[in-house]
């Protein structure tokens, strides 16, 4: 088409290929918690376009790695920012309480004493004028950020200012001048009318200090740039009004005086032109009562170590409590990673998990909730705590003691599962997906050494199940991959003295729900289910520990399998496993034996199994976490049983707030329960199914009713024997 470049009017160009409707995602919904330089933070993000995300968050940190390693499959992913604590300007506007005179009487004191309102204020403007009279008494004073310093011609004195009571404020002048204070000063405390303006930033980047600009008017009038953008104004008072919020600046408090910033007359007033940077406002200089802002650095989360990411994590984990998610990954978080519970004082070999030598060392934990549900951490060789406030360092003298005092053993398996397991209970289902460190080279010696060896085991203490054996308890560490004592248990002489369980002489493998008596961390005891058995978080966790070079929007890179493995699972049908499924965009560095195989599928940690020259490498297992003794150690079984219980919500809230004349539609609740039940043992997900709704009298007078559901999921096929042989045979 013809364009114009001088002819006044509407152009209009037509483009084709554009006729395409927004697709509806497929996959299980994915959220990817991890770093970035800039971006949104504490919200979910939904990936629409992976590369306007990689715009939005930069390619810094984890997060947006973690994107392109999931949707490689995904298409269902969200992100979510984490470690960051936002960055603005608090004090805008401030101004000093002031303390002013009302009478006075001479009465030959040399000291001064009188009581304000009961507002108690850690720095105080004063100006005190005798009220008549005359001598050197007589005097002008400032107490503020600055120290004492009389005006000229006043008289320099000290002052001290202590709380009484619920009374307010004692305040006590002397003479430094050998003056005699002949007058009685009594004032009163005026409250602060204008405490100040803040805002924090919606985007944590680490140059909003000098990309940000203010404008303020001194009446309360504040505009907000940033990047060149107006992103705020509350202007009411010009003509026409402007008044902007787009959501990126978060602003609170209020002022209607203070000092201004920024050119206050001519072309540049209430324009970027004649603002001030973060930077800028808060090294104006003011006058008092006047109080200069405050930068607030921002915490972007890059550079955090393992502590503060484990910490940044859990918050997060907290927030999306409510969000509906079916699979979480956190990139930075790795099931072996150092920790205080395998830190053996005697052992040099343990060194890289003391916590006070080495900060990316997980150490004992202790968790604080005030009385708005705010947590804060304390890790037990740290003199601070999350919140920044100056903490002492804790000692133990043994691991009763220890649990007493609030600290726990934590460790990145435990969080992530525990969080998928409560997921599954309101929402119907949720799997989350680590990894572990990687080897320190990729030649023969250095993977054996990676890879490692089993425990071994006492065959007298061993634990069946279906004619299997589960554990029994360990004789002898195993080592590496095959030594993740979470996974297969150790012996206690791995063991830090304070674990909980260092006195058993062993510990055995397993994450089991614990929200009884030691605030629902990793360390002691095990919540039973209504039959009875230990409630196996592990079975909501899948663990895959190979590295290879994988090649994505991201980039080529040498990097873990843990967010391929996710998005490849929220794409399959529930009755598909994910053992031996081809995994694209990524290239072997090494091949394990099949007897590595065998132990790493013991236990329970996933790699890639070379498939032949020029095919793509596949999986090799779709374990879970759990212990062999529960019903949920295949992912398979996990996303059935998770089918179900989206059936038992979808068919049970259609019947929630119905009137019914016997508690609950219970007969039509169980016939419509049973006719989806049928339709999944149709396609081959379950082959067999029973439901019983019960009320009891007590329950119907309050609206209650109690599903109970048995089903057999599709089992997956994992191994088959075959025998050949050959046999005699007659010619003819």
């Amino acid at each position: 088409m013809q364009q114009y470049s001088y002819l006044p009017g509407v152009q209009v160009a037509t483009v084709d290929n554009g006729l395409a409707a927004i697709s509806t995602p497929h996959a299980n919904s994915i959220i990817v918690l991890g770093t970035a330089a800039q971006g949104p933070s504490a919200q979910p993000y939904f990936v629409s376009s992976t590369a306007t995300a990689n715009s939005v968050f930069g390619q810094s940190g984890s997060l947006i790695r973690g994107m392109n390693e999931v949707a490689t499959y995904s298409d269902n992913v969200f992100l979510y920012r984490i470690g960051t604590t936002a960055g603005g300007l608090n004090g805008i506007g401030e101004t000093l309480p002031t303390i002013g005179t009302i009478s006075y009487s001479g009465n030959g004191l040399n000291n001064l004493s009188a009581y304000g309102t009961p507002e108690v204020y850690e720095t105080i403007y004063i100006e005190m004028t005798s009220v008549g009279g005359t001598g050197p008494d007589e005097f002008e004073y400032r107490l503020g950020p600055t120290g004492a310093t009389g005006p000229s011609g006043g008289i320099p004195i000290t002052g001290n200012l202590q709380a009484i009571g619920n009374t307010g404020i004692s305040i006590q002048f002397a003479s430094t001048q050998g003056h005699t204070l002949d007058d009685i000063w009594s004032f009163t405390v005026v409250p602060n009318a204008y405490p100040g303006i803040n805002f924090t930033l919606a985007n944590v980047q680490s140059n909003i200090g000098t990309t940000t600009s203010v404008w303020y008017g001194g009446n309360g009038v504040l505009y907000i740039w940033s990047n060149g953008n107006l992103i705020y104004a509350n202007d009411t008072v010009s003509s026409p009004n402007v008044v902007i919020n787009s959501g990126q600046a978060i602003v609170s408090g209020y002022s209607l005086g203070g000092a201004t910033l920024g050119a206050q007359s001519g072309p540049n007033a209430k324009t970027l032109a004649g603002a001030l940077t973060l930077v800028q406002a808060s090294q104006t200089s003011v006058s008092l009562p006047n109080v200069v802002p405050t930068y607030v650095a921002p915490v972007t989360g890059i550079g955090l170590t393992s502590r503060q990411i484990y910490n940044a994590i859990a918050e997060a984990l907290d927030v999306i409590s409510i969000f509906n998610v079916q699979e979480v990954y956190a990139p930075d978080a790795l099931l072996d990673n150092p920790n205080v519970a395998y830190y053996v004082a005697s052992s040099p070999a343990t060194v890289q998990n003391n916590p006070v030598l080495n900060p990316n060392a997980l150490d004992w934990l202790q968790t604080l909730v005030d009385n708005e549900g705010n947590k804060t951490y304390h890790w037990a060789s740290e003199s601070t705590n999350s919140a920044g406030t100056s903490v002492s360092p804790a000692t133990f003298v043994s691991a009763t003691d220890r649990i007493s005092q609030g600290y726990h053993e934590v460790n990145f398996g435990y969080l992530l599962a525990r969080y998928a397991s409560a997921q599954s209970a309101s929402q119907g289902g949720c799997l989350a997906f680590i990894g572990c460190n990687g080897p320190q080279g990729y030649d023969l010696l250095s993977i054996r050494n990676w890879i490692g060896f089993l425990p071994t085991y006492n065959p007298s203490t061993e634990i069946f199940s279906d004619n299997q054996v589960v554990f029994g308890a360990p004789t002898s560490p195993g080592k590496g991959l095959l030594g993740t004592a979470y996974l297969v248990g150790t012996t206690s002489g791995s063991l830090n003295p304070l674990c909980a369980d260092a006195a058993n002489g062993y510990r055995l493998p397993g994450f089991f729900q614990n929200e009884v008596n030691i605030e629902g961390e990793y360390d002691g005891g095990a919540d039973l289910d209504i039959n009875g058995n230990p409630i196996d978080i592990g079975a909501y966790l899948h663990v895959a520990g190979d590295w290879a070079l994988l090649t994505n929007g991201y980039g080529t890179y040498i990097g873990n399998i843990a967010g391929l493995v996710a998005g490849l699972t929220s794409t399959l049908d529930e009755k598909v496993a994910i053992t031996n499924q081809p995994v694209q965009s990524i290239t072997q560095l090494y091949h394990s034996s099949l007897t590595q195989q065998d132990e790493l599928t013991e236990a329970k940690i996933n790699v890639l199994k070379f498939k032949g020259n020029g095919v793509a490498p596949a999986l090799l297992h779709d374990m879970t976490a759990a212990n062999a003794t529960s019903d949920y150690i295949f992912v398979l079984r996990q996303r059935i049983k998770f089918l179900v219980a989206n059936l038992l919500f979808t068919i049970g809230d259609s019947f929630i707030g119905q009137s019914s004349t016997d508690g609950l539609q219970l007969t039509a609740l169980q016939t419509a329960l049973a006719a989806q039940a049928t339709n999944l043992q149709k396609n081959g997900y379950i082959s067999y199914w029973n439901t019983t709704v019960t009320a009891t009298p007590a329950d119907q007078k309050i609206g209650h009713a109690s599903i109970y559901a048995k089903f057999s999921p599709a089992n997956e096929l994992v191994q088959l024997d075959a025998t050949i042989g050959i046999g005699a045979g007659s010619t003819t």
